[in-house]
């Protein structure tokens, strides 16, 4: 399970103050509200070891931030690091999500809205347990509980973390897209969350920025509203139902825009960092990982910028003279400098990147 290990604040050595601006409501001490977020966050932790042992998987994938100067434009470069704190919010919101989505499937089980998320495909497993495989890993079987005990077993060295990073972007891969559903649109076996290891799952948490929420909010009132035990609603009809998937449908458009979009910003801001980096003789040097091998060229990973990029003789400095085309078995492809210099890709391969645009 991965799960952190930190400890409660020893005794004497009392945190600092909170500042002004976070100090409690009157008649409440700074040291009740430390011990009732500590409790908290045990409690989180025991969810959380209880997710991962029903089958939760977690795909950590980079994130880029950047810090903006005076003019707005992006002079720093940094990978966002989820701290504890984040996580202890995150299971708290899981709990309620499907707590919600629970309670709204069992009333309203031809009109409520939820999120599911299909298996992976076989073949994007059997790549995946591949790339293990050439990567000297061992991944006992492409469960969830299985792939989650491999990631969780990454990471005690720079090596190991980003052989991790190449990994879960592999088994992102493999992975299908979680999507808002209308439960009358479904067979119930197909309502279920692989990622999360979830029978029920909806969003709820968000209403001020998702309109899903929104609509599983007033199904909530409408189910609170009929009391607590209230018969399952019989069916009304598929012309409902389907009148709800199309704003399901809608909806999934609309998330799977806004993360793209999302992307392309990221991608805009880094540009323009490393162009500026280059311009002041200063270009981003990082290191990468080869994750794939084609017949003449081999594909990059650069964790720190979240940048895949295919690499030929073009792209190598110095420029080979020579290569040795990649074999059918695929194990390498081999490149040859004037003098004698010898170097060969192959999977998993450490690199020096000097990114440019």
């Amino acid at each position: 399970e991965m799960l952190a290990k930190i400890s409660a604040p020893a005794p004497g050595r009392p945190p600092p103050p909170f500042a002004e601006r976070y100090r409690p409501e009157e008649g409440v001490t700074q040291g009740e509200v430390e011990e009732d977020v500590w409790d908290l966050y045990q409690i989180s932790q025991k969810l959380r070891g209880a997710r991962y042992r029903a089958g939760s998987v977690t795909i950590n994938q980079v994130k880029v931030g950047f810090k903006l100067g005076p003019d707005g434009l992006p002079c720093e470069c940094t990978e966002y690091a989820q701290k504890e704190a984040n996580r202890l919010v995150e299971e708290f919101m899981l709990l309620a999500n499907s707590s919600v989505a629970a309670r709204i499937a069992r009333v309203f089980p031809g009109r409520a809205l939820l999120r599911r998320h299909p298996p992976p495909l076989e073949s994007g497993l059997a790549k995946f347990a591949e790339l293990c495989g050439k990567a000297r890993v061992p991944l006992a079987s492409t469960s969830s509980r299985d792939m989650q005990a491999l990631f969780s077993s990454l990471g005690a060295s720079q090596g190991d973390r980003e052989t991790g990073l190449a990994l879960m972007q592999g088994a992102a891969k493999a992975m299908q897209l979680a999507e808002y559903f209308c439960t009358g649109a479904f067979g119930e076996e197909e309502w279920g969350h692989y990622a999360l290891a979830m029978d029920r799952y909806t969003h709820f948490t968000s209403p001020i920025r998702r309109y899903p929420d929104i609509v599983v909010h007033r199904l909530l009132q409408e189910a609170i509203d009929l009391g607590e035990g209230a018969e399952p609603e019989a069916p009304r009809g598929e012309e409902e139902a389907e009148g709800l998937q199309k704003v399901c449908g809608h909806c999934n458009e609309r998330k799977w825009a806004a993360k793209q979009a999302g992307e392309d910003s990221v991608q805009a801001f880094l540009r323009h960092y490393l162009a500026a980096r280059e311009a002041a003789g200063d270009p981003v040097r990082a290191g990468g990982v080869v994750v794939s091998l084609g017949t003449s060229s081999f594909t990059v990973f650069v964790p720190s910028l979240d940048v895949t990029q295919v690499c030929g003789k073009a792209e190598m400095d110095p420029t080979p003279k020579w290569f040795d085309k990649r074999p059918d078995d695929g194990d390498a492809i081999g490149y040859r400098w004037d003098g004698g210099g010898r170097w060969a890709a192959t999977l998993f391969a450490r690199v020096e990147v000097r990114a440019t645009v």
